[in-house]
């Protein structure tokens, strides 16, 4: 079962720590990451996670306030404490790359100020195809077609991806009892990531 599987990188890593590891998840309020959070309630006890919210400052102001309440819902609903931060200044351009080095800056800046032994994300069985794609057509080694690691250190911080074993469609199901923000910036077309996952995942669904 995937949740069993998705929980295996937790345990292995919290094996031979001290018992009262806190971990931060990164926290959207969308559906990968309210699945991961409500996982890893499920899995560790919401004493020991916090959220992590980060408010890129690229969407207008309608969107963001939306998605701070839907943060703060399901915190509240989940019984787990959770941190804001705003990027300032935020990338200009804000492209994808930059963006996401932004992005992991502060989340390790946040885990430290918090003393969390290390940062979860929800990137998924679909996004660790679009990473491969992506680098495959654009040129890479050996390497670039390993796809994301489970773990990994940036910016003196563990970071880990209990998920990547795990379907969106399944992580649509952890959730499926939950009011989802939807992420207006998922459906941008100007970014190459979504762009990938509109047009060229489907195809290959077709294929299978």
């Amino acid at each position: 079962m995937a949740e069993h599987h998705s929980l295996k990188l937790i345990e292995a890593w919290r094996a031979g720590r001290e018992a009262d590891l806190q971990f931060g998840v990164a926290f959207s309020g969308g559906r990968d990451s309210l699945a991961l959070l409500q996982l890893m309630v499920e899995g560790c006890g919401a004493g020991k996670i916090t959220a992590l919210h980060i408010d890129h400052g690229v969407r207008d102001t309608v969107s963001r306030d939306e998605e701070m309440r839907a943060v703060e819902r399901s915190c509240r609903e989940l019984d787990v404490g959770w941190f804001h931060q705003t990027l300032n200044p935020a990338p200009d351009p804000p492209s994808e790359s930059a963006l996401r080095d932004a992005r992991y800056r502060l989340l390790a800046a946040m885990a430290r100020e918090h003393r969390l032994a290390a940062v979860v994300t929800a990137h998924h069985r679909e996004d660790q195809l679009e990473t491969v794609l992506m680098n495959l057509l654009r040129g890479t080694d050996w390497s670039g077609l390993a796809g994301m690691p489970e773990s990994f250190e940036r910016h003196g911080v563990t970071f880990l991806r209990p998920l990547l074993g795990w379907s969106a469609e399944q992580l649509g199901q952890v959730v499926a009892r939950h009011e989802v923000f939807d992420d207006p910036s998922n459906a941008d077309g100007r970014y190459r990531r979504n762009r990938y996952r509109r047009r060229l995942l489907p195809l290959i669904d077709e294929l299978e």
